[in-house]
């Protein structure tokens, strides 16, 4: 019962646009809204530079790759000759 007057109370104030309008005005949530922006425009940031190292980290490791295979390949030369 007591939750269902609770439910009822915040109801009418989050459908009120007068409320809305005066809480969105307000410091604390203002504040709210930049800190959240900031953490996701630098989450953002992060995630982009661990994605440009990890393009790195595999275009060496690719590279690694090619360079082990041309020396098997020079080895196996050897071996024929």
């Amino acid at each position: 019962m007591f939750g269902r007057i609770l439910q009822r109370i915040f109801g009418n104030i989050v459908h009120n646009e007068q409320v809305i309008d005066k809480l969105a005005e307000s410091k604390p949530i203002r504040r709210a809204a930049q800190l959240t922006a900031y953490f996701l425009v630098r989450a953002s940031d992060t995630a982009q530079k661990k994605m440009v190292e990890m393009e790195k980290s595999s275009d060496a490791l690719k590279k690694a790759r090619d360079l082990l295979k041309i020396i098997q390949e020079e080895s196996n030369k050897k071996r024929i000759n």
